[in-house]
This record gives C-alpha cells, sequence and structure tokens, in this order.
C-alpha cells in the first residue's frame, strides 16, 4: 500500500487475495485509509489472480463510500473481474493514472484532488 497523501493512495495486490484472512487484510487496509481521509483509490491487480465476491464485495462497498466523498475507486488492469453493475468500481483511465503517480511524487500541478 502506498499512501502519498490524506487523499491518495495506491494498493498493490498481488498473487491470491481468496482467503478469509487476506480478504479481511484488505478490509481493514481500505477502512484505515477511509478513516485517514481518502479520496482517491486506485487498486492495482496487475499480479494478483483472479479475485472472488468478497473482494468485489470490499471494492464496491470502499467505491460507494469514496463516492460519498466525491472521490472515487479505480482497478487497473482488471480483466478477470468486471465491475458490478451500478457499483462505482472502474477501470483506471491514463489521467487517472497519472493522478495518482503525481500526487505520489507530491506534485498536484495546481490542482489538489482532481
Amino acid at each position: 500500500m502506498v499512501w502519498p497523501d490524506r487523499e491518495h493512495a495506491v494498493i498493490e495486490m498481488v498473487g491470491t487475495v481468496m482467503s478469509p484472512g487476506s480478504v479481511a487484510e484488505l478490509r481493514e487496509r481500505v477502512d484505515a485509509l477511509l478513516i485517514g481521509g481518502l479520496r482517491f483509490l486506485l487498486v492495482d491487480l496487475s499480479e494478483a489472480q483472479p479475485c472472488d465476491g468478497a473482494v468485489r464485495a470490499v471494492l464496491a462497498d470502499a467505491a460507494t463510500r469514496l463516492r460519498a466523498r466525491l472521490g472515487w475507486l479505480r482497478i487497473h488492469p482488471d480483466p478477470d473481474m468486471p465491475p458490478p453493475p451500478d457499483q462505482g468500481v472502474d477501470d483506471a483511465t491514463l489521467p487517472d493514472l497519472f493522478r495518482i503517480y503525481r500526487a505520489m511524487a507530491g506534485d498536484t500541478g495546481g490542482r489538489r484532488g482532481h
């Protein structure tokens, strides 16, 4: 997990994320970020095995909570887990990735949070 500032974070999931323990850890990390004021979350699944419904539920809940803060949750890349309908879990776009990486480098380009 990388948390370069209060509003932006990246969670990189690696390997199999289907055990109850790993799903609980994911929920704990997401909850900690949300308590800390997170608004924009990028979830990197490029090194993860296909995710099950429990992982999708954690991410869908996080997406709903972030949307309530006028933020977003983006997933990159996600060939094995289509977003649930009407849950706001989307594939990351290139501009989203640039925003996250600029925030990680400490450069928001004068447009903090956008």
